[in-house]
This record gives structure tokens, C-alpha cells and sequence, in this order.
């Protein structure tokens, strides 16, 4: 065979991708294709037939995306992030929950096209039925996060990427139980299972899958510690997130209810029915409420009661911190940043020791009408009335609070 002329060697092969098809113009690479009855041609960054067939690629990839995504829609790019959570073994749970209430509004929307009066709508529909703005939050804080990942993932241009807005979040979770709610869940808990989750639950603070995932190897009772964190080999192709679980030490109460579990145990879990783990225990713990006439207390109320009885009898929040597991001082901080009626109480009762309580009110050589007549600025003819009624001091019980200390009626 003979050898290729000159302008033989410099053509390049027939290159083309769907519609779009590799040229060159001056020694430069060109992507070539037919849109609206025009012929178009854009230079792409390359010089040889190698670079230039990468170019088109890349660029047909993204010009494609990007046309087909303008048209993208909110139940597609859904199911796109749902299965790239499951891939990396994240739990979907809270997701899913949050999608059950966007999906009506925003399934068969246009990404594009999601707006702020979009979200408010869908705020106010959901206030009407009495949702809590905490809920709502967070159902548009979950649809902010598929849009980002959209964008982050290149599903869309980030010019395409709405506003998401958000109603006030609203006050955190300050509901604690009281030691008389205490008492009477105790007094109503029909099964034993549902007793020693409770008991172990107020005493460690560990929340509630901790608790049901809890095996007998893991209670040590010469120690006297329980250990929460269960032995696993992680994937590292797996990016789950795992809250922060502690070892932590039994006190008598927690000792003797695990002592008498242990003594009647029939599988290798701590909590147990029938033999046989439990998943969720917040249908019987719902029961026992009930019964027990409490309200707006769940599973998780118990872990913060049980954050809040320590703080309020003294317990440093470093501790408590490390008893709920939190991988930093901040996370316990920003939870417990309210402090209760009588945490209040302790931090003002330093005032005891800086006043003289016996000179905060004068009334030894003051009778009790005179006092009212003062304290009230009492006009003078129903002062007059006032101290014409001899027998007043029967229907009031008042304190000396002077030097002698005396009660008076």
C-alpha cells in the first residue's frame, strides 16, 4: 500500500455521539449537530483526534443533562437521592416520613419551578391540620436537602437550584417528665418488659435503640457498668452516621430490676417478650401513658428527663454530656440551654445569704391594718372603714418576720 498523503494523516475518523458529531476547524476540534432546522458547530478545547473525542463526550454529557433536567422533577430527583442514601447504608426513616407530606404538593413539580409561595403553601396547609412548627421545619428542611444534593450531584445546573423557605422553627423540646409522672407511670406499667425498659431508660439516658438492642454480655454486674455500644465490623464503603452510645454505671435501682430480669431471661436480649427482642416499644409505652393520664410523653422524653434530674441535683453538664453519648460539650448545650423552674431556683439562691430577710419587712411595732393601709396606698375614709373592721385579722394569717421570729393570726 502507499503512503497517506499529508492531508489523509490529519483527517480524523467518523466520531459521533447521538446527534452531535466531531469536526475540526483549523487544526481544532468542533462538535457539530442539526437543532431547530440550523446547523450549529462549537470548538471544544482539543487538538487531537483522541482529545477531541473525550471533548464531545463530555460535553454532549453535560449538554444533555442539562436540557433533560430543566424538566427534571421533584418525585424523580426523590427516588434518585433515596437510592443514593441506601447505597451508602444511611437509614431513610425521617426522610421518608417527611416525603409522605411534601409528595402531594411537590411530586410532579418541576424542580425549576419550586418558589417560595410553594413552600409557604404547603406550611400553611399543613399548620391548618395542626401540625407542630417543629414538624413543618423540618419537612422543608428534608426538601432542601434532596435540592442540594441535586445540585451537588450535577443533576441540574446550580442556577437552577430554588429558594426553599422555611417557617420559624420554633422553641425546642422542653417537656420533662415530673417525679409524680414518675410515680404513676411506674404505678401502671401492666408488663415487666416495659417496667425495666423505663427504669433503665430514667437511671442511664440511653435512648431507646440502645436500650432494645441491649444483650446480656454487654451488663456487667461486677463492675457494675452496662455498656451500650454495640461490637461491629464497619464498612467503610458505608457512610451511616451511629449516635453516640456510653458505658455507664448501674445504681441500686437499675441493679436489682437488671438482677431480677437476668434471673428470668429466655433469649440474650436485656428487654424481651416472648422470648424474642423488641424493635419498638412505643405502642405499650403509649398504653401506659394513657392509663396513667400523662401527656406529651414519649420514649425519648425519658432521655431528656433523666439529663434534666441530674443537672437539676447538681451533676456537672461535662457528665451528663458524656451519659447521653454526645460526640461534644455543644450538641449537650444547645439541648439543654433551658434551664427548668428549679435550676432557676439554684441559681438565685445565693440572694439568701446577701439579704437580711428579717429587715425585709418591719412590723413589729406595726399592726396588721396599718400595714395593709401602707403597702396598698389605701385612700383615708376607707382606711377609716379599714380599721374600724376589729375582727379583719381573723380572715388573714400574716408573718413577723422580725428578729423574734413569731407567727401571728
Amino acid at each position: 500500500m502507499g503512503r497517506k498523503s499529508k492531508k489523509q494523516r490529519n483527517h480524523w475518523a467518523k466520531y459521533k455521539v447521538g446527534r452531535y458529531s466531531l469536526g475540526q476547524l483549523n487544526g481544532r476540534a468542533t462538535v457539530n449537530w442539526s437543532e431547530g432546522g440550523k446547523q450549529k458547530r462549537r470548538l471544544l478545547d482539543a487538538n487531537t483526534e483522541k482529545q477531541g473525542r473525550s471533548a464531545l463526550d463530555q460535553f454532549v454529557s453535560k449538554r444533555e443533562n442539562k436540557l433533560k433536567n430543566t424538566t427534571l422533577k421533584c418525585g424523580e430527583l426523590f427516588k434518585d437521592y433515596l437510592a443514593d442514601r441506601e447505597q451508602d447504608g444511611k437509614q431513610a426513616v425521617n426522610m421518608l416520613n417527611s416525603w409522605k407530606a411534601l409528595a402531594p404538593r411537590f411530586i410532579n413539580v418541576q424542580v425549576s419551578l419550586i418558589d417560595a409561595d410553594m413552600c409557604r403553601a404547603h406550611a400553611k396547609e399543613r399548620f391548618d391540620l395542626g401540625m407542630a412548627q417543629a414538624t413543618v421545619w423540618t419537612e422543608l428542611t428534608q426538601l432542601r436537602t434532596i435540592i442540594n444534593w441535586g445540585a451537588d450531584h450535577k443533576k441540574y445546573p446550580r442556577s437552577q437550584k430554588p429558594y426553599i423557605w422555611r417557617p420559624n422553627k420554633g422553641k425546642g423540646r422542653q417537656r420533662v417528665m415530673t417525679s409524680d409522672e414518675v410515680h404513676r407511670w411506674m404505678e401502671h406499667a401492666q408488663w415487666p418488659h416495659l417496667k425495666l425498659f423505663f427504669i433503665i431508660a430514667l437511671a442511664t439516658g440511653a435512648r431507646s435503640t440502645a436500650i432494645l438492642q441491649l444483650t446480656w454480655d454487654r451488663v456487667n454486674f461486677d463492675r457494675g457498668e452496662i455498656d451500650f455500644l454495640v461490637p461491629e465490623n464497619i464498612d467503610p464503603m458505608k457512610k451511616v452516621v451511629r449516635k453516640g452510645r456510653a458505658t455507664v454505671g448501674m445504681d441500686m435501682v437499675v441493679r436489682v430490676a437488671l438482677m431480677e430480669a437476668f434471673e428470668g431471661r429466655t433469649c440474650e436480649h436485656v428487654v424481651e417478650w416472648n422470648s424474642k427482642p423488641i424493635k419498638r416499644i412505643s405502642k405499650a409505652f403509649k398504653k401506659c401513658c394513657d392509663n396513667a393520664k400523662i401527656e406529651g410523653v414519649s420514649p425519648h422524653i425519658i432521655r431528656h428527663s433523666c439529663a434534666t434530674f441530674g443537672l437539676e441535683s447538681g451533676v456537672p453538664i461535662e457528665v451528663i454530656s458524656k451519659l447521653l453519648g454526645h460526640s461534644n460539650l455543644e450538641i449537650t448545650y444547645q439541648i439543654y440551654a433551658h434551664a427548668t423552674p428549679k435550676l432557676l431556683a439554684q441559681a438565685t439562691s445565693h440572694v439568701n445569704n446577701l439579704i437580711d430577710t428579717t429587715k425585709i419587712i418591719e412590723m413589729e411595732e406595726t399592726s396588721f391594718f396599718e400595714y395593709l393601709i401602707a403597702k396598698y396606698k389605701i385612700e383615708a375614709e376607707d382606711a377609716e372603714k379599714l380599721r374600724n373592721k376589729t375582727d379583719l385579722s381573723e380572715e388573714f394569717t400574716y408573718f413577723d418576720v422580725s428578729e423574734k421570729g413569731k407567727t401571728a393570726s
